[in-house]
């Protein structure tokens, strides 16, 4: 006897309750009534009143007062350069300060490559040559 009529029979008939059970069962069982009487009592959005549109905008106002006030606070508590240097006990100027601390910079920078070449070829140069002869 062939099976194979008989399996794709099954899984045709399986197929089709299948699709049956998805589209025709809510509409038996009276599940899509319920959701549409659920549906008429229940909102998607709370109302809004207008007491809480007044209270979010007084509140964005306290908000923007607060952001400006910080802001001020903030520029009034920067010190300007040149007080800084005379507070440290340095008798530079801001101008001589900047180039000073580029060039210590620029220093730092090839110091810090130079170290890793070097490294890299001293960690190249170990390595054993691992080709047949």
């Amino acid at each position: 006897m062939n099976i194979q009529p008989l399996a794709l029979s099954f899984m045709a008939a399986t197929a089709v309750g299948g699709m049956a059970w998805v589209f025709i069962y809510p509409m038996l069982s009276g599940e899509k009534q319920a959701e549409s009487r659920r549906a008429s009592f229940s909102k998607q959005e709370p109302a809004v009143r207008q007491n809480d549109r007044n209270q979010r905008s007084r509140r964005e106002q306290v908000e923007g007062s607060l952001k400006d006030q910080e802001a001020k606070r903030k520029k009034q508590k920067s010190i300007p350069l040149n007080i800084r240097l005379t507070q440290a006990g340095v008798d530079w100027t801001p101008q001589k300060f900047m180039i000073v601390s580029g060039v210590l910079a620029v220093v730092a920078f090839v110091g810090v490559l130079a170290w890793r070449v070097r490294r890299r070829l001293q960690s190249s140069a170990i390595k054993p040559d691992t080709t047949p002869p």
